[in-house]
């Protein structure tokens, strides 16, 4: 048994193997962590940054239209709801314990016993402390004069074009000639690009740091990109479209706009001229004279839902609403097939109905669909998307546009 175990020559020659092939091994595996931890920081602050631009652009859009806001209060909620997004508890006048943020920030110390390369800004040794580790909180600027590169912009939306940026911040699928859209960018970048720190335009973060194949760099070197670390940039456009669903109002929030309890036909709606005051008589659940329709029960209500008329019990509507318009499909069903808005003044046998100008609807107006369609007939549903679309006069609500893609 002793001469078995006993080590041959080559086997001598072969000691102490395992431990050099582990060494090359680790010092291969270090620099993939590191990429991997680094590739994990970009991911991060992008969707950090994708989530809070996504609302922050339909904020932007669905005040348009607003008369109690001037320009600078809705830009202003804006740069508020951004930093509402990256404060733990929606108080930026508290701090912010959990620590929340456009992804992380990473510095390097600067410290005498740092090793410096002659000839260049390299300094070897550099540590990370707990200290330098902290979170991006932007702070959005206003924009007041809509430049095209500010961090929001006010404009148009164009279909079909390529959602790309070039280095001054142009686009194919935005403009600043329309008014349906509004556009929100965040930015980490590393300030090279004079358009991405202006004031009261545009402002930008630090970069994500690399914590890999970190080298020689300068001004002009070939490494100075690997100091700078790495851009990140995400960009949201909403734009007006038409509403699909709205809601109700609230009868402790006199001003909050709502749905209206009742629904107007959709060739009564188109026929009747904008602004004119329409007069209205209610006997039961009918509704007839300048305008028709039916009265229901006041509830949410979505593109595709079934009429059912129920006639008021009391009410007294004064005030802005938003109108269901109904059409009668070949089965005989009344379906919803847009939203109008108009201006009030009614009891429950009658008054009068003004329609109003199409506009966002600041609150209660949502372009998601929620009515279910898998009991409509093929004819009864190639006829609701038929006259989608020839309503007059309708509601709309912001809707995203995805600029940017999520990797």
């Amino acid at each position: 048994m002793r001469g078995l175990l006993k080590l041959t020559p080559a086997a001598k020659h072969r000691r102490g193997a395992v431990l050099v092939w582990f060494a090359v091994f680790l010092f291969a595996l270090i620099p993939l962590i590191t990429l991997v931890m680094h590739s994990g920081m970009v991911t991060l602050s992008r969707r950090q940054m994708q989530t809070a631009v996504n609302s922050a652009a339909i904020e932007g859009l669905r005040f348009r239209d607003a008369p109690t806001l001037t320009e600078t209060q809705r830009r202003q909620q804006v740069s508020d709801l951004v930093s509402a997004v990256y404060d733990d508890n929606l108080d930026s006048g508290d701090g912010d314990a959990m620590n929340f943020g456009a992804g992380s920030v990473v510095t390097f110390d600067d410290e005498p016993t740092d090793i410096e390369l002659p000839g260049t800004d390299f300094k070897a040794s550099r540590m990370i402390r707990p200290e330098n580790i902290g979170v991006y909180q932007p702070q959005l600027k206003l924009n007041l004069d809509n430049e095209p590169y500010g961090d929001m912009v006010s404009g148009g939306a164009v279909t079909g074009g390529s959602h790309s940026e070039t280095d001054d911040y142009s686009r194919d699928d935005f403009n600043t000639l329309g008014n349906d859209a509004f556009l929100v960018r965040l930015r980490r970048t590393d300030g090279s690009n004079p358009h991405d720190e202006e004031m009261g335009v545009s402002s930008h973060g630090p970069t994500v740091a690399y914590l890999f194949g970190r080298a020689a760099y300068g001004p002009d070197g070939p490494h100075d990109p690997r100091e700078r670390g790495s851009i990140v940039r995400a960009t949201a456009i909403a734009q007006a479209s038409p509403a699909m669903t709205v809601g109700r109002s609230s009868p402790s929030v006199p001003l909050l706009e709502g749905v209206a309890p009742l629904w107007i036909q959709l060739s009564s709606w188109n026929s009747w001229t904008l602004g004119n005051v329409a007069s209205v008589i209610i006997t039961g659940s009918a509704i007839t004279g300048d305008l028709n329709g039916e009265t229901v029960t006041e509830q949410v209500v979505s593109v595709g839902d079934q009429l059912i008329p129920v006639p008021p019990a009391t009410f007294s509507l004064i005030g802005e609403r938003y109108i269901p318009i109904y059409t009668e499909l070949p089965s005989g069903q009344k379906r919803v097939i847009g939203f109008g808005i108009g201006q009030l003044n009614l009891i429950q046998t009658g008054g009068t109905i003004t329609p109003q100008p199409s506009k966002i609807g600041a609150r209660n107006a949502s372009v998601k669909w929620a009515a279910d369609l898998s009991t409509l007939s093929p004819a009864d549903l190639a006829a609701l998307l038929g006259v989608r679309g020839i309503q007059n006069h309708g509601l709309l609500a912001p809707a995203l546009q995805r600029s940017i893609p999520l990797p």
